[in-house]
């Protein structure tokens, strides 16, 4: 089977890491697989890439097209002949009643082969009865270190003795609510607590940070399956959240994890140094293997959906 990945470019490096990491574990399963790229902001960047996309699919003769995001699979729909199959994956939230919704809708219903949706949440949000909920999965391997968290901390340039509370975003995005974490983390200060955000980092080096942190926080106002929360599971890291997309699904009984129910920094601060401690590492790798989350059994599970019948 011959499959396209269409994805957006425009993340620094190219290609999403999560997106990327899904392809290449996909073809470790002997699907052989391409990827497209739309570089450019707004329509007009979509819109340059309508005649490109529709040039590789004619010239390769894929099976099948997969595309991540709602707008890339517009592209793809416009772009595809209607013999070959389209997938696609959503990613985030969406506001009822907007223009994106009821085409997404439409199409879902009516062209796309298969929709894949990463929660609950989103697949009621997007009201797709038949969308398939299927998390992005997790590299395991990726989160096996032989160097010490005092051997990480000294390479990444991280205090030896303080502890680290990680946050991995940009806090100039406004949805990752960056305010919480750091009004959370003030009131720690004095007790040798230090806050370290991280982005526009490789993925290799974001995932070194994680096995270097004492604690994981995410602040977001929204989410649909937030990876960095898996990844933080893979490596075994206490995490602090709020309450966003597939969060507590996520994390249920999962010792050393914490959930806030608020928006609230005193909330936080409490989670904050309840996690702290916890003082070890967490089960989170079984965990994820619990939940099938490994990027193995996801890999699997998606060319099951390539494999089905229209």
């Amino acid at each position: 089977m011959k499959v396209l990945f269409v994805s957006s470019g425009n993340k620094k490096g190219g290609i999403s890491p999560i997106v990327y990491n899904q392809g290449e574990s996909i073809k470790k399963q002997g699907i052989e697989l391409d990827y497209f790229t739309v570089e450019g902001k707004g329509w007009k960047g979509y819109v340059e890439h309508l005649i490109p996309l529709a040039k590789k699919v004619r010239q390769n003769k894929y099976d099948l097209v997969h595309a991540h995001y709602s707008l890339c699979g517009i592209l793809a729909t416009m772009a595809v002949p209607k013999a070959i199959p389209i997938i696609v994956s959503l990613m985030g939230t969406f506001q009822k009643n907007t223009w994106k919704y009821h085409v997404i809708r439409f199409l879902g219903r009516t062209r796309w082969k298969e929709v894949i949706v990463k929660s609950a949440l989103m697949k009621k949000q997007i009201g797709i009865d038949r969308a398939h909920i299927l998390p992005n999965g997790v590299d395991l391997t990726k989160f096996h270190s032989l160097q010490t968290k005092e051997e990480l901390r000294a390479e990444l340039g991280l205090p030896e003795k303080k502890k680290i509370v990680l946050f991995v975003s940009d806090p100039a995005r406004p949805e990752k609510n960056f305010a919480l974490c750091k009004a959370s983390v003030e009131g720690l200060e004095r007790e040798g607590v230090e806050l370290v955000a991280v982005y526009n980092k490789p993925h290799e080096e974001v995932t070194r940070y994680m096995l270097a942190a004492d604690v994981l926080m995410l602040t977001s106002f929204t989410e649909g399956s937030p990876n960095v929360i898996k990844e933080a599971m893979a490596a075994s890291c206490p995490i602090v959240s709020t309450n966003v997309g597939d969060v507590s699904l996520l994390l249920n009984g999962l010792e050393g994890t914490y959930i806030l129910h608020s928006f609230s920094s005193g909330e936080g601060t409490l989670a904050v140094r309840r996690a702290l401690a916890f003082e070890k590492r967490t089960e989170g790798v079984n965990q994820l293997k619990m939940l099938h989350l490994d990027e193995v059994d996801v890999a699997q599970r998606i060319i099951h959906l390539y494999q089905t019948p229209i």
